[in-house]
């Protein structure tokens, strides 16, 4: 599900002033299937990082585009990478709409991690997140 860019980078603008203040070595992971995404933050953040990955060139979205794929495991590998490493942060920025971002933010395993969900005013995800929370006994 394709996320509003200028509602991400609005919403982490805010939380990078106050982060970038209490740490100033911070940085932005970013898992995108979006070389527009990708470079947009790269231009607009400080200490972007990013696994290195093949990018449709038509622009279109990895998982909606295998005939253009040269190697369908290896983007199957990044993908696994990035949900993996983004559990692995201290703190994220998702949108639960997005089940790939939604399912990192349930596999979070530091107990002092922090969850920003941009989506968190939508009354069924909040239905559904709870009730995942529950089956998860978290």
């Amino acid at each position: 599900m394709k996320i509003p860019l200028p509602k991400v980078e609005s919403y982490l603008r805010s939380v990078v002033i106050s982060v970038q203040l209490r740490y100033p070595e911070f940085k932005i992971f970013v898992a995108t299937d979006s070389q527009e995404v990708l470079l947009s933050f790269e231009n607009k953040f400080p200490n972007v990082i990013s696994i290195s990955k093949w990018f449709s060139a038509s622009g279109q979205r990895l998982h909606q585009n295998p005939q253009e794929c040269q190697d369908l495991v290896q983007n199957g590998i990044e993908a696994l990478m990035d949900l993996y490493l983004l559990a692995a942060c201290d703190s994220l920025i998702f949108a639960s709409r997005s089940s790939f971002s939604f399912l990192a933010s349930l596999l979070m395993t530091n107990p002092n991690h922090r969850c920003y969900d941009i989506d968190r005013n939508k009354s069924l995800i909040k239905q559904v997140e709870l009730k995942l929370k529950r089956i998860l006994g978290r």
